[in-house]
């Protein structure tokens, strides 16, 4: 990017610096960074298996899995 301290590689590695700034609030993906690096692949990379249809923030890692928020439809 040309500044100092922003010299991510690529485009991965900010989601994944900006996952941890996600926890705790209503977009939280940190799970999903976490998953990623437990099954040794890119956020990015696991990101794509879900499709166009995205996740349901906040998410939540439970036994492994990743588990999204139900909306409600009013």
């Amino acid at each position: 990017m040309g500044f100092e301290g922003f010299d991510w590689p690529d485009t991965n590695a900010i989601f994944e610096v900006a996952s941890e700034r996600s926890t705790g609030g209503r977009r939280n993906f940190a799970p999903l960074v976490e998953k990623a690096k437990a099954d040794a692949v890119r956020a990015h990379d696991l990101l794509k298996t879900y499709g166009t249809t995205g996740l349901q923030t906040p998410l939540a890692l439970e036994g492994g899995d990743l588990t999204e928020t139900v909306r409600r439809c009013t």
